[in-house]
């Protein structure tokens, strides 16, 4: 009986030292956590940041309301300013755009005109010119090849320039009962017929006629008020 009860002692006390070192461990355990958590907050602590907002209840100055109104307004007129430029100079391009599209289609038909003059294959019609001055031109030509100028066909147009009006007019069967005019370009100040024969030599004799070199000189008003002019030249040599 006594060795039985000595056994249950010792047993108890290693119980009971095993259970004390397990406390142990989990006190030191809990010990460290804590010096853990308190490092972390202190760490945290020290991140943080207090800002502190400073409102300025100072104004501008005087001074610097005027200079900035001062800046402001030259750049406005630097602005409207170029854009007035622009607008100008895109109103001018237009307009001298608008005058070569259409001086250049009227002197497309004459020179059409000039290098069939004299068109006669029967030698019959007597085609040619029949007037030649520096601001008309009278052509005939045989087109529909019958041997005579007819009445129709444009076997026979004049071209002059009426200063009156500041207009280049095309005449179909001049002189006849079939005459009918229109207005072939407008805004001209000026036009003017030269004449040249054989070897490029100035003529105003209407058999000897080889080529004319026509001059247009339009201006026209554009929407600015101010006036844009342009110069055209045209050199056609007969073909007949």
């Amino acid at each position: 009986m006594k060795g039985d009860d000595n056994l249950r002692k010792a047993g108890r006390r290693t119980l009971n030292g095993k259970t004390r070192s397990k406390a142990c461990r989990i006190k030191s355990i809990h010990g460290r956590f804590k010096i853990v958590n308190r490092l972390i907050n202190i760490k945290k602590n020290k991140k943080q940041k207090t800002f502190k907002i400073v409102f300025d209840r100072s104004g501008f100055t005087l001074m610097e309301t005027v200079i900035t109104i001062g800046v402001f307004s030259i750049l406005i007129l630097s602005i409207f300013g170029f854009f007035a430029v622009f607008n100008k100079t895109y109103i001018t391009e237009n307009t001298r755009l608008w005058l070569l599209n259409d001086a250049g289609a009227a002197m497309e038909i004459i020179s059409a005109d000039i290098k069939m003059a004299g068109l006669d294959p029967l030698y019959t019609a007597n085609a040619g010119f029949e007037e030649a001055s520096a601001s008309k031109i009278r052509i005939t030509s045989d087109k529909n090849l019958n041997g005579k100028i007819d009445n129709d066909d444009f076997e026979r147009v004049t071209y002059y320039f009426d200063p009156s009006e500041k207009t280049l007019k095309q005449i179909l069967y001049e002189k006849t009962p079939s005459q009918s005019y229109q207005t072939l370009l407008e805004d001209i100040t000026d036009l003017t017929f030269k004449f040249y024969g054989y070897n490029n030599i100035p003529t105003t004799e209407h058999t000897e006629i080889r080529s004319v070199l026509i001059t247009f000189i339009l201006q026209k008003q554009e929407g600015t008020g101010d006036n844009v002019a342009r110069t055209l030249t045209c050199r056609s040599s007969l073909r007949n």
